[in-house]
């Protein structure tokens, strides 16, 4: 990928939002609402089911232990799974849509998206989650809408971000 405009490339823990809000509202909520959502919804991503069943059998050993055990297993393991991270994505849209969540992001993090994009800047979030849940956070957050401050998403997939690999997509907001 080449850029002609300068580029400010940003992550979200710690850098844009408070860890906290992450792993102490995001990350509960998906799992407080895990059960629920496949009990309800599972029909619907049959994609990401499949996904998750694939990624077990290439990763694991023994006997598939279900949907529900092995993502709630990855959870608590702060795996990163592309199948979790989808459906991850899915719990926190109805809780967005529904008011019940809220990105938090600094109080700086508006004006500076803001002034970049006055400055012809190209914007891009790096980070392990999933693109959706990523646009989720700044469409939804304590600042308003900054998405369309945003250019790009890019993620690692399922792997690290540490990887020399890891990034995968790079689609346009």
């Amino acid at each position: 990928m080449t850029f002609c405009e300068p580029v400010v490339l940003l992550d979200i823990e710690g850098t844009t939002t408070p860890l906290d809000y992450v792993l102490g509202v995001l990350f509960p909520f998906a799992a407080d609402r895990l059960p629920g959502f496949l009990a309800e919804r599972g029909h619907e991503v049959p994609g990401d089911l499949e996904a998750l069943r694939q990624e077990w059998e290439a990763t694991e050993a023994g006997v598939w232990p279900g949907a529900l055990p092995y993502l709630q297993a990855l959870m608590a393991a702060d795996r990163k799974s592309t199948a979790l991270k989808s459906l991850q994505g899915k719990i926190w849209e109805e809780g967005y849509r529904a008011g019940t969540l809220t990105a938090t992001v600094f109080a700086d993090v508006g004006p500076a998206l803001a002034r970049w994009h006055a400055q012809g800047k190209t914007i891009a979030i790096f980070s392990s989650g999933s693109t959706q849940a990523q646009g989720l956070l700044f469409r939804y957050s304590t600042a308003g809408d900054l998405t369309p401050t945003l250019r790009i998403i890019l993620t690692p997939g399922s792997g690290r971000k540490r990887s020399r690999t890891a990034t995968g997509r790079s689609p346009k907001l």
